[in-house]
């Protein structure tokens, strides 16, 4: 082989591997940048687990299903479609679960993409990195602040969801 075509095949090699670890994070770089802001009530599942190093698990409110709604409580890695809408306090609670995209959803609604997996969903948005100087404070702002916690995300129009901020009690936290 020639030397052109070995550093041909080698470029090519190296714009394969870049354009794959591009697109790990491209559907939320994309939500962030085109996503519509909402807020989402939250609180930490798992803040204090040194195995996950510097990471909080988040909860959501719209994780839980529905106590009525038994379809999804036994399956395990389902994709499913979730309908928004915003509640009197300007929350975004659940309205509705499909399992498939919804069709007909009013312009005062959202779409966000989950995964139902044993009675809950996970939409990807569950680990917050914690900064090193921030971890205690964060974690004391939780505690003290339960019910006033919450998470600014941004849905873009396909679902797509991605974590912009954390909002507990008067402080806020960028991602």
């Amino acid at each position: 082989m020639t030397k052109t075509k070995t550093t041909i095949l080698f470029l090519i090699a190296v714009v394969v591997q870049l354009a794959i670890v591009a697109l790990v994070p491209a559907k939320q770089i994309y939500a962030r940048m085109t996503g519509r802001l909402i807020t989402i009530k939250t609180a930490p599942i798992d803040p204090y687990n040194i195995l996950s190093g510097h990471y909080m698990t988040l909860g959501y409110d719209i994780s839980r299903l529905p106590q009525n709604d038994k379809t999804y409580e036994r399956l395990r890695e389902i994709p499913v479609y979730v309908v928004l809408k915003k509640d009197p306090n300007q929350l975004w609670v659940m309205d509705s679960i499909h399992k498939q995209w919804p069709t007909d959803v009013s312009p005062d609604k959202i779409v966000i993409r989950g995964r139902a997996s044993y009675g809950r969903i996970e939409y990807g948005i569950e680990s917050y990195f914690v900064p090193e100087d921030k971890r205690r404070q964060i974690a004391d702002d939780f505690r003290r602040n339960r019910d006033n916690s919450y998470a600014q995300v941004k849905a873009d129009r396909f679902g797509n969801a991605a974590l912009v901020k954390l909002l507990i009690g008067d402080t806020t936290y960028e991602y």
